[in-house]
């Protein structure tokens, strides 16, 4: 493929879930795509698009391109993609944060992955859904530095483990909570 195309379908790729199409051209540097990269992506079946404006979502065509795609690229270009897709995403969709953490995440960017992780996590508590909950405020309490608000994502563990019933994972993330509260 010619690189401008290449690098089309490698953003694509790295999303790993349907992404806008108009974000992956922000994310390569482009406001729109000439409408032959995108042709010839779908043409070749490496990529597929749910219609043909920019707003659609574009994915790769089947998780065996993603995985070829992404095994076959140095790590330090997958990071520099993941900020890239986060950024634009940031600028076009910033609701989206549960794509929002995983790619400032995957980019070596804990600082900004963090306050999406921790929205994302307590969308996952209202909605009941305690296991991710737990997960992502583990996720969080581990990124955090400042020792109160680490203190809050451990009690925020606490009370995730406790809907689960899972009670001695539970106390064990309110000791850390309090632990935590005295630095």
């Amino acid at each position: 493929l010619p690189k401008r195309v290449q690098g089309v379908l490698e953003v694509i790729a790295v999303a790993g879930d349907p992404v806008p199409l108009r974000v992956v051209m922000d994310a390569v540097g482009g406001d729109a795509a000439p409408a032959e990269w995108i042709t010839r992506l779908r043409s070749e079946h490496l990529v597929r698009q749910d219609g043909r404006s920019p707003e659609d979502d574009v994915n790769t065509y089947h998780d065996r391109i993603r995985e070829s795609v992404i095994g076959g690229m140095a790590p330090k270009r997958r990071g520099e993609i993941h900020g890239w897709l986060a950024e634009a995403m940031q600028r076009f969709d910033p609701e989206r944060v549960d794509f929002l953490a995983k790619h400032w995440q995957a980019a070596g960017e804990p600082a900004k992955a963090l306050q999406y992780l921790v929205a994302v996590a307590e969308r996952a508590a209202r909605q009941l859904a305690f296991e991710r909950a737990a997960e992502l405020f583990g996720q969080a309490a581990e990124l955090e530095t400042d020792p109160q608000a680490r203190s809050g994502l451990w009690e925020s563990l606490g009370a995730a483990y406790a809907n689960l019933g899972r009670l001695q994972d539970a106390a064990e993330a309110y000791l850390q909570a309090a632990e935590e509260a005295e630095e």
